[in-house]
């Protein structure tokens, strides 16, 4: 019976695709192009049911007291996006969507029109554009720790890839280097600790730090500090396992980690700064679910209590006004909603999204 509804599936999409074959899906007789454009507001991203269900996007607009789902397949004659959308990038009005499980990033313009896509990818996490012909993408693969595919962005070709090491996550671009983050990935006995550097000239890593367990993030504070969160790493439930690992802080500058602050628990991770850069958000104490905390970059201090006690899964800020964004996923098979808060914590309104919600993209 399995067999057969995933034939019927296939054929199915056979069709969409073949209405859908002029230069641009959504562009056929039986499809009619998008009208509306996506310019200020914020994406939604929204992974989906992980087993049986295809990712999607949202969108929230500056007024809106809706959210719009399935914006990509309204714009595409219900094309899906794949398995696990991961996250969304913006480069020059064009939308890049990593579609994680299905190895790929979809190119979409400013109307969510596909316009392009990257193949050739191992479970791809995030994007970064390192200068106008090129992208870094981080990717977990099999065959080696992880890697940073290198994109040019005029014909979404792979040039090379740039080996990283386990599990490489967030990546930024700070001092004139890309600093990568290696998560741990999919390896549950030893993880990773480090976070290589590379020269966006060579394409090279040029030196590799040692950070706390499992690191995944980055914000730039006001002292042009560079701040790493580090999940730690959990071999057990059992109390005093000597291999449980904390979360940490870890605290870079000029190539050098200056400090790494441990805290008492682990799940340390979606890493956010409010506008004035004094103040890191993240989630904290728990996986994948856990409270916001705050902690002060002068003081160095976490906040006593969470800052917005609900069980998040992911986390944004708003650059303008400092909103905070609540993305909470729930079972992964009912719908997601994003809980939008001012910079006091205070509750502002909140928005049912679709399966899974995990990110943010503003649009200002």
């Amino acid at each position: 019976m399995q067999r057969i509804t995933v034939f019927f599936l296939f054929i199915s999409l056979l069709l969409f695709q073949i209405a859908c074959s002029d230069d641009e899906l959504g562009t056929g007789d039986d499809c009619p192009a998008p009208t509306e454009t996506f310019e200020t507001g914020v994406f939604v991203i929204n992974e989906g049911n992980f087993q049986n269900g295809a990712g999607t996007v949202s969108f929230i607009g500056e007024n809106d007291t809706e959210s719009t789902n399935f914006v990509y397949e309204g714009a595409n004659c219900d094309d899906i996006l794949g398995s696990v959308v991961q996250s969304i990038s913006e480069i020059d009005d064009e939308f890049y969507v990593v579609v994680n499980n299905s190895h790929k990033v979809v190119v979409v313009n400013n109307k969510m029109n596909k316009i392009g896509q990257v193949d050739e990818l191992r479970f791809p996490r995030y994007l970064l554009k390192v200068d106008d012909n090129t992208a870094y993408i981080t990717q977990w693969t099999n065959e080696v720790k992880g890697s940073v595919a290198v994109v040019n962005l005029t014909n979404l070709e792979i040039e090379q890839r740039i080996p990283a090491g386990t599990g490489p996550e967030g990546l930024i671009a700070y001092q004139g280097k890309i600093y990568v983050a290696n998560g741990g990935g999919l390896d549950e006995e030893f993880g990773d600790s480090t976070v290589s550097i590379i020269n966006p000239m060579t394409h090279e890593v040029e030196k590799t730090l040692q950070v706390g367990n499992n690191p995944n993030g980055f914000q730039i504070d006001k002292n042009g500090d560079l701040w790493v969160s580090c999940f730690g790493f959990q071999n057990s439930v059992i109390p005093n396992d000597l291999l449980n690992k904390n979360g940490s802080m870890a605290r870079i500058k000029e190539e050098t980690v200056q400090e790494i602050i441990e805290f008492d628990n682990l799940g340390i991770n979606r890493l956010q700064i409010n506008t004035n850069r004094d103040q890191l958000y993240f989630l904290y104490g728990g996986n994948p679910f856990a409270p916001i905390y705050t902690f002060d970059v002068d003081t160095k201090l976490l906040s006593t209590n969470p800052f917005i006690n609900v069980l998040a899964y992911g986390l944004g800020v708003h650059p303008a006004t400092g909103h905070i964004f609540v993305a909470d996923a729930k079972s992964f098979v009912e719908t997601g909603e994003v809980l939008e808060y001012d910079e006091n914590g205070v509750l502002l309104q909140s928005f049912f999204t679709s399966i899974g919600p995990n990110g943010f993209l503003f649009l200002e």
